[in-house]
């Protein structure tokens, strides 16, 4: 038996297929043959044989943990209390949608009882592992500047058009049923409402496997970037860049092979980002055939995402306010609770107009203004400067009377 025909047999024997396709391999090696397997498998014979075997029904590549958003944005903070505070309109508008659930050993609890009535032992396992939103790099464009985090772009179409980008890693496709991306400032909006076929799945009493409600209905709340496993919508090839080039480990502080990136291209005839608000990247894993999903507790789950703001400006939304009249310091103008990149902190307005609780507002970083871009603004830079901590008062964060893409 040839050493490629005992490969076959090693990767392939688990799945009950292992003994015919080493046999065929054997029979096909001497004249070059190219063969798939499975999806996700190949195998090329000849002088230099070439295998591969990454099986679809086993590779969970969403449970991979690479640098998570919390701790990115809030160190220190619990991550439960990070979801219900910092992504409080998961709830408030997406009707609890949750993050993934990070999964190690540890993390698995069992707590099996014994059922004396029908006499029979119950096992009650629960994932305790901490919410995991995977960081989203982006990078915006100033003017005059070009990429620090270049890529080739969209196949067939011009990158003189594109001023920014999102970037999230992810494995093979055929793993998601939906993939999907949302805007914070969309679930602001007065008329929103989530149609029926938007809703999240939710999940009271998690299990070892996906729900099969609505299975194969792809089914999934935002803009659809991967739809059927594998499709891309003809809407957004001219944004979405599979197999970008990658972010180095230096800079992303983590190594996330063997999942590959994705990019998503910002246009510059594109209304969005807000600056400041968030932008999520929603995962609809496959139920059928089912993966071990490890006690997820909602389908969609948030995988990765960002606040993705500019070098000078990003925005908030007022939670309270505090007017001057009332205010016990004898300080002068209006006192504002804000809440930017999650994180409500007081701060003040450039002048003397008043604004309102949930209103969204554009916020001034004035530490950024007294030099030129030079170069793009990215991820890697959102957590320099004067950035406050919660219930800090902040004199470097300044609410201006701007509004981001209004129409006149």
């Amino acid at each position: 038996m040839s050493e490629f025909e005992n490969l076959i047999n090693a990767l392939k024997g688990v799945q009950g297929t292992g003994q015919l396709l080493g046999r065929m391999a054997g029979l096909l090696e001497k004249s070059g043959a190219r063969r798939t397997l499975e999806p996700g498998d190949f195998f090329h014979s000849g002088d230099k044989p070439i295998r591969m075997s990454a099986p679809l029904a086993y590779d969970l590549w969403y449970l991979s943990n690479d640098v998570n958003l919390v701790h990115h944005i809030d160190p220190g903070t619990d991550s439960g209390v990070y979801v219900n505070e910092n992504l409080k309109f998961l709830d408030d508008y997406l009707n609890g949608l949750k993050p993934m659930k990070a999964m190690t050993a540890s993390d698995l609890r069992n707590d099996a009882t014994y059922e004396y009535t029908i006499s029979s032992y119950k096992d009650n396992w629960k994932n305790e592992g901490a919410y995991f939103i995977q960081v989203m790099p982006f990078e915006m464009c100033q003017k005059g500047t070009g990429f620090d985090y270049d890529s080739d772009g969209p196949s067939g179409y011009s990158k003189e058009e594109f001023i920014g980008h999102v970037t999230f890693p992810v494995g093979q496709l055929g793993i998601m049923e939906v993939i999907s991306v949302f805007q914070e400032t969309e679930l602001e909006a007065e008329d929103f409402s989530l149609e029926d076929d938007e809703k999240p799945v939710i999940i009271d009493d998690p299990q070892m496997f996906p729900p099969m409600e609505h299975a194969g209905e792809n089914r999934s709340f935002g803009k659809y970037l991967v739809d059927h496993g594998y499709l891309i919508p003809d809407q957004v090839k001219p944004v979405v860049e599979i197999m970008a080039s990658p972010i180095s480990e230096r800079d992303y502080t983590q190594n996330v092979k063997p999942k590959s990136w994705t990019r998503l291209w910002i246009k510059k005839t594109d209304k969005y980002p807000v600056p400041g608000e968030f932008i999520g990247i929603l995962i609809k894993p496959l139920s059928c055939p089912p993966h071990i999903w490890w006690f997820q507790e909602s389908t969609p789950l948030l995988y990765a995402g960002n606040w993705v703001e500019t070098q000078n400006l990003t925005s908030g939304v007022i939670t309270m306010v505090t007017l001057e009249a009332v205010r016990i310091d004898n300080g002068i103008g209006d006192e504002y609770w804000v809440k930017v990149n999650g994180i409500e902190f007081i701060a003040y307005a450039s002048d003397f107009r008043r604004y309102e609780v949930d209103d969204r507002v554009a916020v001034l970083k004035r530490w950024t203004t007294s030099a030129k871009a030079t170069r793009s603004f990215s991820w890697k830079d959102q957590r320099d400067g004067a950035h406050p901590v919660k219930s800090q008062v902040s004199l470097e964060f300044v609410i201006l009377p701007i509004t981001f893409y209004k129409e006149m």
